[in-house]
């Protein structure tokens, strides 16, 4: 599995480093005055996704027929002694990277590769 969250974000870092747009989709007001609290801008964010590795990984991939942008991977990350939950879904070649979930984790998260 360890490798498969490893080519999971070798092919985001890739996109990254191409410069591909990233979609975020969570919108709400809550979100955003959250981040803006922790001071994340956009580009922020960009340079948290680039250093995940896979001992971030908490869970994935997560499908299901009804659920869009499948199959999604999920990640922790300490940023300012927050812990954020960070769900992604990366498409196709060509296609942007599409984060799902960018926020405080609302209960503490299991890393199940971090010692």
């Amino acid at each position: 599995m360890l490798d498969r969250v490893a080519q999971f974000l070798s092919e985001v870092h890739e996109k990254l480093k191409e410069g591909k747009d990233i979609q975020f989709l969570e919108k709400d007001r809550a979100t955003e005055s959250t981040l803006y609290a922790l001071e994340m801008w956009e580009e922020t964010r960009r340079d948290i996704i680039s250093r995940l590795v896979p001992q971030d990984y908490i869970k994935g991939p997560i499908v299901g027929k009804d659920l869009p942008y499948s199959p999604r991977w999920a990640f922790g990350y300490l940023y300012k002694g927050t812990e954020l939950y960070i769900e992604m879904y990366n498409g196709n070649a060509g296609e942007p990277l599409i984060v799902i979930r960018f926020c405080i984790a609302d209960h503490p998260l299991s890393f199940p590769f971090k010692k």
